[in-house]
């Protein structure tokens, strides 16, 4: 149900290039990984990345990790054949629980994630706990030793754990701290760079996110995210160069059209913007942002009455859409037409420029010198 599940959001469709045998081996890589996670919680991450790219060097712990597995198998196997079922009850437990999660895990953009040890982790601990029981008949004064360790290594756990909240309280430091852990992982990278854009920091985000591609060039994301981030600097061509680059990795990804559109639109690249949020619509028919800004580029180029048209499916789309109303009353004025509902509509929206609008529309005030004759945006942007 899990893998249905999760493929029918369109979250199953990565690393469908691995061959069988390096998925046997991810496997058991993440089974190793699991039981460290769940025995030595002390250096946890926020992601973990797969350990190889398909058709990389595979590291030595994977190798090591398949000796794990047939070690953990046959103790499972040992026991059962001696009668200890509460052991071989915890082994089974989290084996087909930690199972289930990696044959999803296969196919996502992670190898484990610390949330699905939580309740496998119980199986673990019943074998401890087993193991303790026995040991404690076997030689009682070993009793005082096992309280004294289990004490210490709760008090590691409460400070490991005091740590991990500290860095959830800034994503950008956690995924610093996973970057540390992992610093040629290009997801994390990638998310550092779109959580610094995110915090105005661009110079910085771009670093990131050229390393990103760097490390994996088939990352679209980090293709994107870079050109985002070289428009925001003013760095055209070279986030030009990004955003293709991104386009031609994915050809179906509709928010890198969308962001070459709205360079191209400020470069005044106005048929080829028109062809990219054209492009977006034909992916994601219900954009009313790709009709607003594609209703911006028929307006530069003259064509009023189709940027009424697309205004007209954006607002229907999204009827708080604000600068949808207040383009749309500017483009009926430009054909004849009265917009000033629309233009008050815009405003009651929170859209602030409608004000100079109204006024000189509507209430027929002097022409303020930054309006632009024959424009869609008319000088209000």
């Amino acid at each position: 149900m899990n893998l249905v599940a999760q493929k029918s959001y369109g979250y199953m469709d990565y690393n469908t290039h691995f061959s069988i045998a390096e998925r046997l081996l991810n496997f058991t890589c993440g089974f190793t990984m699991y039981i460290a996670e769940v025995l030595f919680p002390f250096h946890t991450s926020i992601f973990y990345p797969f350990p190889f790219l398909h058709g990389g060097n595979i590291p030595i712990f994977t190798f090591v990790s398949v000796a794990v597995f047939i070690t953990f198998i046959a103790l499972t196997v040992y026991l059962f054949t001696r009668g200890r079922r509460e052991p071989v009850f915890g082994l089974m437990f989290f084996l087909v629980t930690v199972s289930v999660v990696l044959l999803v895990s296969n196919y996502r953009e992670f190898i484990i994630a610390a949330r699905y040890t939580y309740m496998a982790s119980a199986g673990l601990y019943m074998v401890i706990g087993y193991t303790a029981v026995q040991l404690i008949k076997w030689k009682p004064a070993a009793s005082a030793f096992l309280y004294v360790l289990a004490g210490v290594y709760l008090v590691a756990c409460i400070v490991m754990a005091v740590i991990q909240v500290r860095l959830w309280s800034d994503p950008l430091k956690l995924f610093e701290s996973a970057s540390g852990r992992y610093p040629r992982s290009s997801i994390i990278l990638n998310t550092m760079g779109k959580l610094s854009i995110d915090k105005g920091e661009t110079a910085k985000a771009v670093d990131y996110l050229a390393l990103a591609v760097s490390v994996d060039s088939t990352h679209a994301q980090a293709w994107y995210n870079k050109g985002v981030g070289e428009m925001k600097l003013s760095r055209f061509e070279a986030a030009m160069d990004d955003l293709s680059h991104a386009i031609r990795l994915n050809p179906s990804f509709s928010d890198a059209f969308f962001a070459r559109g709205n360079l191209e639109r400020v470069t005044k690249n106005y048929p080829d913007a028109f062809r990219d949020y054209s492009r977006v619509l034909e992916i994601d028919p219900g954009n009313a942002a790709a009709l607003n800004n594609r209703a911006i580029v028929r307006g530069e180029q003259g064509d009023f009455a189709g940027a009424v048209q697309d205004l007209n499916k954006a607002i229907e789309i999204n009827p708080e859409l604000p600068s949808a109303w207040y383009l749309r009353g500017v483009a009926k004025f430009q054909l004849g037409i009265s917009g000033c509902d629309d233009l008050r509509k815009a405003l009651s929206l929170g859209y602030r420029d409608a004000q100079r609008a109204l006024d000189y529309f509507c209430m027929k005030r002097k022409l303020p010198p930054s309006i632009i004759q024959g424009s869609l945006t008319n000088g209000f942007p």
